[in-house]
């Protein structure tokens, strides 16, 4: 038996079906009243079960090799009645794979050649059941643009029939910088450049942060070292005693006195000792030579170290330039 003549096949010229883009023809549920050729006018039911469907016919269709897809004309040279209409007999594209989705039927497009701008809806050519004229079948998909149902448009047209680059928001094509002629494509293309300026603008930020970080982590190993070294030298000068040196350090710590408590250490004076040294030797070294001993350090290796651990590897080797 002939599968076109198991259902009452309708041609839908006169109903329009939605779209998000000519690659992705989309077909809501929902009813499509349609006036038959006696006079008489049926309500087409186009169900999720009439979308699952055609969606597991195409497939499987696809799968044995059986068809090349759901042909998409322009117009509906395939129609009885209609043909004469259409001379054109070419399938300007084919439906490969349809999704069966929440709302709606997607039809995904394969075209063998340009569809064409100028056509404002697309029409399905459908059968339905005799009894409950429920959609069962898809036959073909034309374009057209003489539609019953307007709301449903292809997306070269908006609502008022203006193509899309007439409704662009002037507004938003100012903020962007363009001018009232520039069309989607062309605040696609500023949008990304924008997005794109921000995302290095971004990475930029984050390596200044970092850079900045760094620094302030070298400049308090560095006021760590000074202070460090000032109160060395003040226990060695004999200006404090080991005993003192937590105040001093806890004083210079402070940012907002560290100046001032540098030169209030540097002005301290020497503490009386008695001329004796119980026994002990003196110093091999002086504490600028401990200090030359760490600059060598650091420029032995390359900078990579920094005065502070130099210092104190210093210290560590050299625990007699130390001694009391």
């Amino acid at each position: 038996m002939n599968a076109k003549k198991s259902y009452l096949n309708l041609c839908n010229e006169v109903a329009p079906i939605k779209t998000v883009d000519f690659n992705r023809l989309f077909i809501p549920y929902g009813d499509y009243p349609i006036e038959l050729e006696d006079g008489g006018t049926v309500v087409q039911h186009f169900t999720p079960a009439s979308g699952l469907r055609i969606a597991e016919n195409l497939a499987n269709e696809m799968k044995t090799g059986k068809s090349k897809g759901i042909p998409v004309y322009q117009g509906h040279p395939d129609v009885p009645g209609l043909a004469a209409r259409y001379p054109d007999k070419r399938a300007y594209g084919w439906i490969t794979e349809a999704v069966a989705e929440k709302d709606g039927l997607a039809l995904i497009a394969a075209w063998n050649e340009a569809p064409g701008d100028h056509f404002s809806h697309i029409s399905p050519y459908w059968g339905v059941t005799r009894k409950h004229y429920e959609v069962g079948t898809l036959w073909s998909v034309a374009l057209v643009n003489n539609p019953n149902i307007k709301e449903l448009r292809l997306p070269n047209e908006s609502a008022d029939g203006k193509g899309e680059e007439e409704t662009m928001d002037k507004e938003l094509l100012t903020l962007l910088g363009l001018g009232e002629d520039a069309d989607a494509k062309a605040a696609c293309a500023k949008v990304q450049a924008l997005k794109d300026e921000n995302a290095a603008l971004t990475t930029k930020l984050d390596a200044s942060k970092a850079e900045t970080a760094t620094a302030q982590t070298g400049l308090a190993n560095e006021r760590a070292a000074r202070i460090g070294l000032a109160l060395d030298t003040a226990i060695e000068r004999g200006q404090i005693t080991a005993a003192g040196r937590p105040a001093w350090e806890k004083r210079l710590a402070n940012e907002k006195e560290f100046d001032a408590a540098l030169v209030a250490l540097a002005n301290e004076k020497a503490v009386k000792t008695e001329g004796r040294s119980d026994g002990l030797k003196k110093p091999p070294a002086s504490h600028s030579d401990v200090i030359a001993l760490a600059n060598e350090k650091v420029q032995k290796a390359g900078g990579k170290i920094s005065f502070l651990k130099a210092y104190g590897e210093v210290k560590k080797e050299h625990p007699e330039y130390f001694a009391k």
